[in-house]
Order: structure tokens, then sequence, then C-alpha cells
């Protein structure tokens, strides 16, 4: 619980959006730390491995996307509102990839 709250800390969320945003990146960074273990000692069972190896990749895309609202939410509190193209902001395109340098 105390490596959550300094992670949240770290984050350093401006307002309740960006509060709950920092929350939920936290526990899809230990779900993903979870299903990541689990796939390492599901080494002698091929398919328990591939499903937490598939969670796994799905949860660093929920991560990512994650970091990218949590980027918009700050462009948009300092003032300067910044908007990606339709098809990225509708998932019909390619979600650029978000600097994760922009969140610690």
């Amino acid at each position: 619980m105390e490596a959550n709250l300094a992670m949240l800390k770290k984050i350093g969320p401006a307002d309740m959006v960006q509060g709950m945003l920092a929350a939920q990146m936290i526990a899809i960074h230990s779900a993903t730390m979870w299903c990541m273990a689990d796939a390492a000692r599901s080494r002698f069972h091929p398919g328990a491995r591939e499903m937490s190896l598939r969670l796994t990749a799905k949860l660093f895309q929920a991560f990512a996307q994650q970091v990218a609202a949590l980027n918009d939410s700050r462009r948009e509190v300092k003032g300067r509102k910044w908007v990606r193209s339709p098809e990225a902001r509708h998932g019909t395109g390619a979600m650029p990839r978000p600097p994760l340098a922009d969140v610690v």
C-alpha cells in the first residue's frame, strides 16, 4: 500500500480526474506485474503462460492509453488545448505512443 501511495505522489495529479487516472494506472501496473510473474511461474503449463502473456499485452495497451489520457489532461490544465486526430480519438487509427517522461 505504501508503494502505491508513493507512486501516486510521484505522478502528482493536479485534479480529481488526474487522481482517478493515476489510481487506475497504479492498479493496471500492479496487475501487469502480477500477470508477468504468473507467466514466468507457468513455464510448465503453456496454455496458462499464453493466457497470462495475452492479458499482459492488453494491460500494457491499457496503461499506454491511460498515460496518453493523463498527458492530455495535463495539457488542458496548462491551458493548451491539444486534440488528437479523429482516427486516434475514436480508436480507428493507430494511437501515437505517449512519452512516458511526461508522467514521471
